[in-house]
């Protein structure tokens, strides 16, 4: 396990679900979610993709919506925005109505052609398995929804990542808070 140095496993990630690790040192400790690589499958016999999800909480900043709810996520850092299939939200979250301005999202090496999405205000965090470890995160961002989409997971992007410590090793992915002040 690693942050920005080893990190302590504390709780095993369980499906979708982070694990928690620690950090100890001498600004104190902290807490970090990690979530396994996965395997998905083999490509021409040579290559493996593989990939590592997690479950995020989402909320819907729109005024007429009351969602907030558990979406899987694949993590993806070639993907620069975050991107939610509408099948994997209720109808009555994100109204089009109070969508922000389409986007087209240039996605022809995932579908093999260009979908198109609407932006929306939205919140996204890590939840803790237990309280005692506080969550994290990845403040209020502007989302696509995007209404066309093959895939059962919605797109964590880099304007997501970017704002928490993300570490990546030959087994698992891990998030931590930004340093204080950063």
């Amino acid at each position: 396990m690693h942050g920005p140095i080893p990190a302590k496993q504390i709780r095993q990630s369980r499906g979708r679900s982070p694990g928690v690790c620690q950090l100890s040192g001498l600004g104190g400790s902290s807490y970090g979610f990690f979530v396994p690589y996965r395997r998905v499958r083999r490509i021409a016999g040579a290559l493996e993709q593989w990939e590592a999800t997690i479950n995020l909480l989402v909320t819907d900043l729109s005024l007429s919506s009351t969602f907030s709810g558990f979406i899987p996520f694949v993590i993806d850092t070639a993907t620069d925005v975050t991107i939610i299939p509408r099948k994997l939200v209720p109808p009555n979250a994100f109204p089009v109505r109070e969508a922000v301005k389409p986007y087209f999202v240039p996605v022809e090496g995932l579908t093999g052609r260009t979908v198109v999405g609407r932006t929306f205000s939205a919140s996204l965090a890590i939840v803790p398995p237990a309280a005692k470890y506080g969550g994290l995160g990845f403040n209020i961002l502007t989302i696509v929804v995007v209404d066309s989409w093959e895939g059962k997971y919605a797109m964590l992007g880099l304007d997501a990542i970017r704002r928490v410590v993300m570490v990546s090793d030959h087994d698992h992915v891990s998030f931590w808070p930004l340093p204080t002040g950063a």
